[in-house]
């Protein structure tokens, strides 16, 4: 018998919460009831998933029941061990409501009980100097949550306000969020720009205060935005002959600023010339792309935009390139195991993350890599 079986069959045989023979011949239901975590009514019609953590067996996939007008689900035929619980509807964020390790089933449970977080709700109103409402301003918010033992920032939902200056993000997950507010540069006038804004006031993400939001709870958040001189930014592509699709953008220094942030206005010349209006003091990601035949050619640095336009920029788009490798591990490997390789650029405002799954053959292949420093 090779080792590498012999360590699973001990490791199953240790394992206290394991099916076992007798369990494979005999069926348990599991059923209980879902109520919401802030009312305390029942959650009607939800979708329950019931993932089987313990074992082999057909049927014993991940399975799902919907609940009743009650709140009441039931699954039958299930056998005994360690499962995962899952909880989605409208109105509800997707949900795992059993531990985190897995809930035990031994025998028939039909006293289950499940709290169920509803959605939180964000609204609030923008105005201008003069307390008018400013109609299509941009509202951005940013999640903050642990990731892998730290704590990260993501981009969660953006939304722009009504013609009253008004607006609302719904379907939001309980959690700690910074929000911000702008306006669309070409529709300020002449000159000026409203700057982002995070809430309540600061200019900086890093000297932001952020917003906890409670489960089901409606919170407010308003602003009160100032026009400030807006200036240009202007330079040149560089070696874009033969460049097909050729795009410049500006955007936030700070990745999770990004998602959903209205994009600058960028006049490009057929001499690769670009002139960017509307800017706002502060410090920016200048990215220029386009395509040499099949291949993707991109360059990115940041700039800095103080008192006055920023003139005589020149970005060159380097070709990307294809990464691909082999990753052997020693001893035997189970197929159900998924291996992914990782590339961690030295600077990680120009460059992204990257992954790849390594296949069945044990090959990997990372496409689009810029060139620079790396961790693998």
């Amino acid at each position: 018998m090779k080792p590498a079986i012999l360590l699973l069959l001990i490791a199953a045989l240790l394992s206290a919460q394991s099916a076992t023979p007798a369990d494979l011949t005999r069926t348990v239901r599991i059923a209980g009831f879902l109520t919401n975590s802030v009312t305390g009514e029942p959650v009607r019609r939800a979708t329950v998933g019931l993932q089987f953590l313990t074992g082999v067996r057909p049927g014993q996939a991940t399975q799902t029941a919907l609940a009743d007008g009650g709140g009441h689900f039931e699954f039958e035929g299930m056998v005994p061990g360690r499962y995962h619980l899952s909880v989605e509807r409208r109105n509800y964020p997707k949900q795992n409501v059993s531990p985190l390790d897995g809930l035990v089933i031994q025998d028939d449970r039909l006293d289950l009980s499940f709290r169920v977080e509803p959605f939180a709700a964000l609204t609030g109103k923008v105005i201008d100097e003069n307390g008018d409402p400013i109609a299509a301003a941009a509202i951005q918010l940013i999640r903050s949550e642990i990731q892998s033992g730290r704590r990260e920032l993501r981009p969660a939902l953006s939304t722009v306000t009504d013609d009253r200056g008004e607006y609302r993000v719904a379907a939001l997950p309980s959690g700690r969020y910074y929000v911000s507010a702008y306006a669309r540069a070409q529709e300020s006038s002449e000159g000026q720009v409203y700057p982002r804004r995070f809430f309540p006031g600061s200019l900086e993400l890093t000297t932001a205060s952020s917003l906890e939001l409670e489960a089901g709870a409606n919170q407010h958040a308003d602003f009160r935005l100032t026009p400030e001189a807006a200036f240009h930014v202007r330079g040149k592509v560089s070696d874009s002959q033969e460049l097909s699709g050729l795009a410049v953008v500006l955007s936030p220094r700070n990745p999770a600023e990004r998602f959903g942030a209205i994009g600058y206005q960028v006049s490009l010349s057929g001499d690769a010339h670009f002139d960017i209006a509307g800017v706002g003091p502060g410090q920016y990601l200048l990215t220029a792309s386009g395509n040499r035949g099949n291949a993707l050619q991109s360059s990115s640095q940041l700039i800095a935009v103080g008192a006055a336009d920023l003139e005589g920029l020149t970005i060159s788009p380097q070709r990307a390139i294809d990464l691909s490798g082999r990753l052997t591990v020693e001893g035997d490997t189970p197929a159900s195991v998924a291996v992914t390789v990782s590339l961690f650029p030295s600077d990680t405002i120009t460059r992204p993350i990257l992954f790849a799954r390594v296949a069945a053959n044990q090959s990997f292949s990372i496409s689009n890599v810029l060139p620079g420093d790396y961790t693998l």
